[in-house]
Protein backbone atom coordinates (compact mmCIF):
# COMPACT_ATOMS: atom_id res chain seq x y z
CA UNK A 1 0.00 0.00 0.00
CA UNK A 2 2.90 2.64 0.64
CA UNK A 3 4.66 1.88 -2.61
CA UNK A 4 1.30 2.43 -4.23
CA UNK A 5 0.85 5.82 -2.35
CA UNK A 6 3.99 6.38 -3.11
CA UNK A 7 3.73 5.91 -7.05
CA UNK A 8 0.52 8.25 -6.96
CA UNK A 9 2.32 11.23 -5.22
CA UNK A 10 5.10 10.57 -7.45
CA UNK A 11 2.10 10.85 -10.76
CA UNK A 12 0.43 13.61 -8.92
CA UNK A 13 3.99 15.69 -8.88
CA UNK A 14 4.44 15.00 -12.11
CA UNK A 15 0.99 16.18 -13.27
CA UNK A 16 1.45 19.40 -11.27
CA UNK A 17 4.29 19.94 -12.52
CA UNK A 18 2.93 19.12 -16.16
CA UNK A 19 0.40 21.75 -15.50
CA UNK A 20 2.67 24.49 -14.02
CA UNK A 21 4.81 24.34 -16.77
CA UNK A 22 2.06 24.61 -19.50
CA UNK A 23 0.54 27.54 -17.19
CA UNK A 24 3.98 29.34 -17.70
CA UNK A 25 4.16 28.79 -21.52
CA UNK A 26 0.79 30.41 -21.88
CA UNK A 27 1.60 33.76 -19.55
CA UNK A 28 4.32 34.11 -21.79
CA UNK A 29 2.85 34.69 -24.98
CA UNK A 30 0.40 36.49 -26.83
CA UNK A 31 -3.01 35.76 -27.25
CA UNK A 32 -4.58 35.12 -30.67
CA UNK A 33 -8.12 36.35 -29.74
CA UNK A 34 -9.01 39.38 -27.65
CA UNK A 35 -12.84 37.89 -26.73
CA UNK A 36 -14.36 34.72 -25.96
CA UNK A 37 -13.21 31.54 -28.51
CA UNK A 38 -15.79 28.65 -27.91
CA UNK A 39 -15.44 25.18 -28.04
CA UNK A 40 -18.03 22.57 -28.12
CA UNK A 41 -16.96 19.14 -26.64
CA UNK A 42 -18.44 15.96 -27.70
CA UNK A 43 -17.83 12.33 -27.10
CA UNK A 44 -14.68 12.26 -30.25
CA UNK A 45 -15.87 15.17 -31.80
CA UNK A 46 -14.08 19.02 -30.74
CA UNK A 47 -15.09 21.71 -32.77
CA UNK A 48 -13.14 25.22 -32.06
CA UNK A 49 -14.62 28.54 -33.36
CA UNK A 50 -13.31 31.91 -33.18
CA UNK A 51 -14.82 35.09 -32.06
CA UNK A 52 -16.53 35.48 -35.49
CA UNK A 53 -18.26 32.39 -34.73
CA UNK A 54 -16.16 30.60 -38.19
CA UNK A 55 -14.97 27.30 -37.23
CA UNK A 56 -11.15 26.48 -37.16
CA UNK A 57 -10.43 24.10 -39.85
CA UNK A 58 -7.91 20.97 -39.46
CA UNK A 59 -5.40 22.99 -40.99
CA UNK A 60 -5.68 25.81 -38.33
CA UNK A 61 -6.26 23.44 -35.66
CA UNK A 62 -2.70 21.27 -36.39
CA UNK A 63 -0.94 24.55 -37.14
CA UNK A 64 -1.63 25.95 -33.49
CA UNK A 65 -0.93 22.48 -32.40
CA UNK A 66 2.55 22.63 -33.71
CA UNK A 67 2.66 25.97 -32.73
CA UNK A 68 1.95 24.32 -28.86
CA UNK A 69 4.57 21.85 -29.48
CA UNK A 70 7.76 24.64 -30.11
CA UNK A 71 6.12 26.53 -27.03
CA UNK A 72 6.22 24.12 -24.96
CA UNK A 73 8.81 21.75 -25.31
CA UNK A 74 6.11 19.00 -24.66
CA UNK A 75 5.78 16.03 -27.07
CA UNK A 76 2.76 14.20 -25.66
CA UNK A 77 0.09 16.89 -25.96
CA UNK A 78 -3.23 16.01 -27.32
CA UNK A 79 -4.01 17.29 -30.50
CA UNK A 80 -7.70 17.46 -30.22
CA UNK A 81 -7.93 20.02 -28.03
CA UNK A 82 -5.19 20.62 -25.53
CA UNK A 83 -2.55 21.52 -28.00
CA UNK A 84 -4.69 23.82 -30.16
CA UNK A 85 -5.78 26.07 -27.14
CA UNK A 86 -1.94 26.04 -26.28
CA UNK A 87 -1.34 27.80 -29.53
CA UNK A 88 -4.18 30.07 -29.31
CA UNK A 89 -3.32 31.13 -25.85
CA UNK A 90 -6.95 32.81 -25.62
CA UNK A 91 -7.63 35.85 -23.33
CA UNK A 92 -11.18 33.62 -22.84
CA UNK A 93 -12.98 30.13 -23.92
CA UNK A 94 -16.48 28.75 -23.50
CA UNK A 95 -16.70 25.22 -23.59
CA UNK A 96 -19.98 23.18 -23.83
CA UNK A 97 -19.53 19.99 -23.09
CA UNK A 98 -21.62 16.62 -22.37
CA UNK A 99 -19.21 15.63 -19.88
CA UNK A 100 -18.04 18.24 -17.70
CA UNK A 101 -16.14 15.87 -15.53
CA UNK A 102 -13.65 14.48 -18.65
CA UNK A 103 -10.20 14.63 -17.49
CA UNK A 104 -9.10 16.31 -20.47
CA UNK A 105 -11.46 19.47 -19.69
CA UNK A 106 -10.17 19.30 -15.93
CA UNK A 107 -6.88 19.64 -17.06
CA UNK A 108 -7.40 22.36 -19.11
CA UNK A 109 -9.25 23.97 -16.58
CA UNK A 110 -6.55 23.63 -14.42
CA UNK A 111 -4.35 24.95 -16.87
CA UNK A 112 -6.34 27.94 -17.88
CA UNK A 113 -7.81 29.02 -14.81
CA UNK A 114 -10.06 31.41 -14.98
CA UNK A 115 -9.80 32.06 -18.62
CA UNK A 116 -11.81 29.19 -19.26
CA UNK A 117 -15.88 28.50 -18.36
CA UNK A 118 -16.85 24.89 -18.70
CA UNK A 119 -20.58 24.36 -19.25
CA UNK A 120 -22.65 21.14 -19.67
CA UNK A 121 -24.08 21.66 -23.73
CA UNK A 122 -27.50 21.76 -22.66
CA UNK A 123 -27.08 24.91 -21.18
CA UNK A 124 -25.72 26.64 -24.31
CA UNK A 125 -27.53 29.50 -25.83
CA UNK A 126 -30.00 28.92 -28.33
CA UNK A 127 -28.04 31.18 -30.36
CA UNK A 128 -25.00 29.97 -30.43
CA UNK A 129 -25.97 26.12 -30.37
CA UNK A 130 -26.93 27.39 -33.87
CA UNK A 131 -24.41 28.92 -35.43
CA UNK A 132 -21.75 26.37 -33.79
CA UNK A 133 -23.03 23.98 -35.41
CA UNK A 134 -20.41 21.07 -37.51
CA UNK A 135 -20.01 22.78 -40.27
CA UNK A 136 -17.48 21.32 -42.98
CA UNK A 137 -14.29 23.27 -43.67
Amino acid sequence: IVEYAIDEYKLELKYQMFVEQLRTCITKQRSFSKTDIVIIFEQETVLLFDEQQNQLSHTDLMMFHEKALRLTNVSNLDERLLGPLIGLSPSSARIYAYDIDHPLLQTIKNIFQEKVTITPIEKMPFREHRSHRKKKS
